[in-house]
């Protein structure tokens, strides 16, 4: 029988090898997956602050243009403020209304029923319509309005941001 002595030089891993470069793949898959996880959640927020930015852009757009074309700020008066505005429209009988119901911002035009210009996914915390007019002029308004994520689902604290435009009407 042939005994060979030199055993300890054949070629392969030891077990203890095999383990620590187990260890190490394992260690780095989860940091991968741990960086991925923080980019998407990244991703998802920045999507939905975008979402809210546009979308309160796009209201105040159409709220201050709707001031600019009217004839005179009827709501709230002269030195005060509210959290609805209603505005009556140059050359026209039609009364254009904004308010919050329930967190939805709505425009309401000549009676036509109420028309929801928030989303589903974002609230209105707060609405403030200063008329900074004075008695016998038309008006001037600054709009100060804090708009916020409902989405509870994203792993993070929900974005609000507060935005503030003033118009008056142009006739």
């Amino acid at each position: 029988m042939k005994i060979n002595i030199n055993n300890k030089f054949k070629k392969g891993f030891t077990l203890i090898e095999v383990i620590l470069y187990l260890s190490i793949f394992i260690i780095l898959i989860t940091l991968c997956g741990i960086a991925m996880q923080t980019v998407n959640e990244s991703s998802s927020k920045n999507k939905e602050m975008m979402k809210i930015d546009n979308d309160a852009n796009h209201i105040l757009y159409l709220m201050t243009n709707y001031i600019k074309n009217s004839e005179r700020i009827i709501s709230p008066s002269a030195n005060s403020n509210s959290d609805s505005m209603q505005i009556k429209l140059q050359n026209s009988s039609t009364t254009v209304s904004f308010g919050v119901v329930n967190g939805e911002l709505f425009v309401n035009e000549g009676g036509n029923g109420n028309v929801t210009l928030t989303s589903p996914d974002e609230k209105v915390d707060s609405l403030l319509i200063t008329n900074l007019g004075t008695n016998g002029t038309s008006g001037a308004v600054e709009i100060i309005m804090t708009l916020s994520s409902t989405k509870e689902d994203l792993g993070y604290n929900k974005y609000t941001k507060t935005y503030e435009v003033s118009a008056s009407p142009r006739f």
